[in-house]
């Protein structure tokens, strides 16, 4: 009957008709020579409990098995104690494997230098590094996994991207679990200011993210403005933050406002990325030849021959519509990467980019020295993060 404990029994021996060997086949019987089971020792028969062989006392038998002493039927989970049992056997070994890979392919690690080179000026505890740096280093992970998903790049520093060894979900949702971790790490600075500083800057980079997705998605030029905006929120956000939680800890005399500087430095970093995925060759090795042509991104260099020259900045977009139309995510073919590089040269595009960099490299020199003024303190470390960078 349902529910009911199964009937004692025991296993006889006979020979096989077919084969003439041994085989245990399982032939009921009547009788309780043997050693009993637990399930010889006690039943239940419509809710009540009834002996074979008691050796237990009731109650005991019930506390054992979780079941309620006037029903035998099983008890609820108390207190989380059962639900805490079984979650302590899986650990966080797998949501952390995309992000332990992620962290193992090469980088300059240029976002450790410039925290290290901004607290030549604002004197912040040792502790408090510390935590800011595994924030910024969470948070760039994260992006890196999230935007190699939304792009469909397959390599990453050249070497498969996560979510091409993971799975994009499997990717994403450690990107999601980083999150929450710099969330976690952040709250323990002493600022009370750093985790709303956190959660501010995350709001914002992920709204400068939403509209270069869209312009990719829609197929439209923005003009050099609402691209610069773009850069400022998206690319600018980490450097805002890390500058931010760093300033809200500070313990220099000196007021260091940090604004212009990391503005710039996010102004460059998106159009350097741009620029040198067209030209560079170490992009080409890492990454693939021109990809984010593949992807159809929306450039500064792009951005740069609409503004130059509509007509071959229209000869682009329509390749990009097409792609988007006849072949899906498939790579571009080579020799129509190199016919949208020869239009982005005629129209002057880049060349127009190349000067923006060198107006920036210009910015950020003049900044740093204007910093150093503020507080008497030289930079040369920060400098040197500048000389990385230059192209």
């Amino acid at each position: 009957m349902p529910g009911a404990f199964p009937e004692s029994s025991t296993v006889e021996r006979r020979e096989s008709p077919t084969n003439g060997r041994n085989s245990t086949c399982e032939k009921p019987t009547d009788h309780t020579k043997n050693k009993p089971l637990q399930s010889e020792v006690y039943g239940h028969v419509d809710g009540e409990l009834h002996h074979h062989h008691k050796r237990k006392s009731d109650t005991a038998y019930l506390e054992e098995t979780n079941r309620d002493p006037k029903t035998s039927k099983p008890k609820p989970l108390q207190d989380g104690k059962k639900m805490k049992e079984t979650i302590k056997l899986l650990d966080d070994s797998v949501i952390q494997e995309p992000s332990s890979y992620i962290r193992c392919l090469p980088s300059k690690g240029v976002r450790r230098i410039l925290i290290e080179s901004l607290n030549e000026w604002l004197e912040i505890p040792k502790a408090s590094q510390e935590i800011i740096t595994v924030v910024v280093d969470l948070l760039h992970n994260a992006s890196l996994m999230l935007d190699d998903c939304e792009d469909g790049s397959e390599l990453r520093r050249g070497s498969p991207a996560t979510h091409m060894i993971f799975g994009q979900a499997q990717t994403i949702n450690t990107a999601t679990f980083l999150f929450v971790r710099a969330m976690q790490e952040v709250a323990r600075l002493p600022s009370a200011r750093s985790t709303a500083l956190l959660t501010e800057q995350l709001e914002t980079t992920f709204v400068g993210q939403s509209w270069d997705l869209y312009w990719r998605q829609r197929l439209l030029c923005p003009t050099e403005d609402e691209y610069l905006e773009m850069a400022d929120r998206k690319t600018g956000g980490l450097f805002a933050l890390l500058a931010s939680l760093m300033v809200s800890e500070s313990r220099s005399t000196a007021d260091y406002d940090l604004d212009t500087l990391v503005t710039m430095l996010g102004r460059y970093f998106q159009i350097r990325d741009d620029y040198s995925n067209l030209t560079c060759q170490e992009y080409t090795d890492q990454k693939g030849f021109c990809e984010d042509l593949d992807e159809g991104k929306i450039s500064y260099c792009l951005v740069m021959c609409a503004q130059k020259d509509k007509g071959r900045a229209e000869q682009i977009m329509g390749i990009f519509r097409q792609q988007a139309v006849l072949r899906g995510p498939k790579a571009l073919q080579r020799q129509t990467k190199e016919h949208i590089l020869k239009l982005l040269e005629e129209a002057g595009a880049m060349e127009a980019t190349m000067k923006k960099l060198r107006e920036l490299e210009r910015g950020l020199d003049a900044e740093i020295e204007g910093l150093e003024r503020v507080g008497g303190v030289e930079n040369p470390l920060l400098k040197m993060v500048v000389e990385m960078l230059r192209i």
